[in-house]
């Protein structure tokens, strides 16, 4: 099987799959673009609505170019974002703080219940506090990272069932 092909108008021998195939005639690169810009040429001055010719055109642009962006704002949206850099391995919580979102629900959930707002914001902090300075004991008595954990856990516990 042959590589190389000639062109049929210049006769320059190009490797075949850099050959363009047009109206049953082979030719190189630049032969099949300048045939392709004469073609374009010869088609609007043959016509008779030109302007109309050129409207169609640029809006034919505008909406391949808006039907690109709504397909990207699309699938920009249904993919979730992606980690940059490294990834920070999960650690452990100590379960001496709350996070925002804890405390958040906390907050509703207590609402929801009929307790007070004024009430649920104090029992929180004093929650918080309660687990610091529990935190603080038992690491003066040497006690593990876990019993001292289980401890916590059970005075969220407390505030989770009131």
């Amino acid at each position: 099987m042959r590589t190389e092909k000639g062109c049929d108008n210049c006769g320059e021998i190009v490797k075949f799959k850099y050959i363009k195939k047009i109206n049953g005639n082979y030719f190189c690169k630049l032969c099949a673009i300048e045939i392709r810009k004469n073609h374009r040429k010869e088609t609007l001055e043959n016509s008779e609505d030109k302007e109309n010719i050129r409207k169609l055109t640029s809006e034919l642009k505008n909406k391949s170019v808006n039907e690109k962006r709504r397909e990207k704002k699309r699938t920009k949206d249904s993919t979730p974002p992606k980690p940059k850099g490294s990834v920070k391995t999960r650690v452990d919580k100590n379960n001496f703080y709350l996070t925002l979102q804890e405390k958040q629900s906390l907050f509703r959930m207590l609402v929801n219940r009929g307790v007070d707002e004024e009430e649920v914001k104090e029992r929180i902090k004093n929650l918080i506090e309660n687990q610091k300075e529990l935190r603080e004991k038992m690491l003066n008595q040497k006690k593990s990272d876990k019993e001292i954990k289980i401890e916590q856990n059970k005075l969220l516990e407390e505030l989770w069932n009131f």
